[in-house]
């Protein structure tokens, strides 16, 4: 039966995801090592979405086989939230800024320390997230996570080219959602 819990439910994951309107908090900035400041200005730039309508299908297809696992009732509605919530964005910015790596998407700035020290961001419902960037195995984490679950970015930066590695995950959903957009300078 379809109850006012189901939908709460929905609409809490729907924002613990929905991060299109968070905005970094200032933090304290720790020491970048050689090999992070090496991998983030590989990927320093203004990059366009490049992956075409493919990877705007394998991002449906991957919500899609998500909420088919769902409640019958709560599908249509939890479908609807996580294709706005995960919005390909058209550019994708990545700078520094002092010891901050500083992502821009959809002309929103996210800043953090590299070092994986929590950052305290708000979203356009007011909901608090903490932001996270990390360098691994050449590439760049960026994670955001809210108590209800969360999403992680992967960058990982090859010539004139960003792939972007995109997890949400939270306990409300069967599993994770994870797909790939691409972007090229």
């Amino acid at each position: 039966m379809f109850t006012n819990g189901g939908i709460r439910a929905v609409t809490s994951l729907a924002l613990a995801i929905g991060l299109s309107g968070a905005m970094a908090l200032p933090a304290a900035a720790e020491p970048t090592r050689p090999a992070e400041q090496a991998t983030n200005d590989a990927c320093s730039g203004d990059f366009r979405y490049s992956g075409g309508d493919s990877q705007r299908a394998a991002r449906d297809a991957a919500i899609d086989g998500v909420v088919s696992d769902m409640n019958f009732f709560v599908r249509g509605i939890a479908r609807s939230r996580l294709k706005k919530a995960t919005k390909i964005s058209p550019s994708v910015a990545v700078s520094r800024d002092g010891e901050n790596l500083v992502v821009l998407i959809d002309g929103k700035r996210y800043s953090a320390p590299l070092s994986g020290k929590g950052v305290e961001v708000t979203n356009a419902e007011g909901d608090k997230m903490t932001l996270t960037h990390r360098e691994k195995n050449g590439r760049i984490d960026q994670t955001f996570r809210a108590k209800d679950g969360g999403r992680k970015n992967m960058l990982r930066c090859q010539g004139d080219k960003l792939e972007l590695q995109v997890t949400i995950f939270s306990p409300r959903l069967p599993r994770e959602i994870k797909y790939r957009l691409s972007y090229k300078k």
